[in-house]
């Protein structure tokens, strides 16, 4: 099971940065990246270190002389720190240049320090089921960081976080799944740029109005909240190509819609 769900971990890490295609001359693009088997060892790793590109280690404690050979990664561009029961993030991550994708889900990180703004290569990051409470507001300064995904963060203080992100001049995918927030902060109209929106599981009665000041918006996901109409507005989402509704209590429509509604 813990296999799948890293797998489902390392595919999501790749699909947030789905519009971030590599240029003809700027080296490898997200399809190959993504059919790189990632070294699984800090041996194996350190046996050629400028060849590393994607490295997962999963299920087990890091150790000091585990983060030195991080830093000797001078071209790792995807990292998976998943299951290894981390409760910080080392500082020497955030030395690593290239990075591309961090991927640190199923720890109990409490904090993200204000030097992940070092990382000026990140493009995305997947934080879930950690125990964040708010966002640096550094993070903003990230110009290539197009997606984040913060699900099942309980404590998480989901306006702050918005507000953090909003200065962010490429985000266009965000995921806050299953926290529960049972109503979105009014401050989501100020990621005018998204285009992919995960809210599933967040016990939504109501659709959340503030989407509706979001038109660059082309993915939606509500599934699992309890969510029994659309409004007529939903219109003005003129971009929007799918809207993900499985699992909620969603009356039949009475009128034949632009997107695709999944249900």
């Amino acid at each position: 099971m813990h296999h799948l769900i890293r797998r489902g971990l390392l595919i999501l890490a790749v699909l947030m940065t789905w519009s971030v295609q590599a240029k003809a001359g700027e080296g490898v693009s997200w399809l190959e990246l993504r059919e790189i088997e990632p070294v699984r060892s800090i041996d194996e790793a350190l046996l050629a270190p400028n060849g590393v590109r994607s490295l997962h280690i999963s299920e087990r404690p890091l150790t000091d002389a585990d983060y030195a050979a991080l830093a000797r990664l001078e071209n790792l561009e995807m990292l998976l720190l998943n299951y290894n029961g981390l409760t910080e993030i080392d500082p020497r991550i955030f030395q690593l240049q290239t990075l591309r994708v961090l991927d640190l889900s199923f720890n109990q990180i409490k904090t993200l320090s204000a030097d992940i703004q070092n990382l000026a290569s990140l493009e995305s990051i997947a934080l879930f089921q950690n125990d964040l409470k708010e966002l640096p507001t550094s993070i903003g300064t990230l110009e290539k960081l197009n997606g984040i995904y913060l699900g099942q963060n309980m404590r998480l203080n989901v306006e702050q976080t918005i507000n953090a992100l909003s200065a962010l001049p490429n985000l266009q995918y965000l995921g806050y799944g299953g926290i529960q927030m049972g109503t979105l902060p009014q401050a989501i109209r100020k990621l005018s740029q998204l285009q992919d929106l995960l809210l599933a599981n967040n016990a939504f009665t109501r659709f959340p109005g503030g989407i509706l000041e979001l038109p660059n918006l082309k993915y939606l996901t509500l599934s699992g909240n309890p969510i029994e109409q659309l409004p007529d507005e939903i219109e003005r989402l003129q971009n929007l190509k799918i809207l993900a509704m499985k699992n909620t209590p969603l009356r039949a429509p009475e009128k034949t819609y632009t997107f695709q509604l999944v249900r």
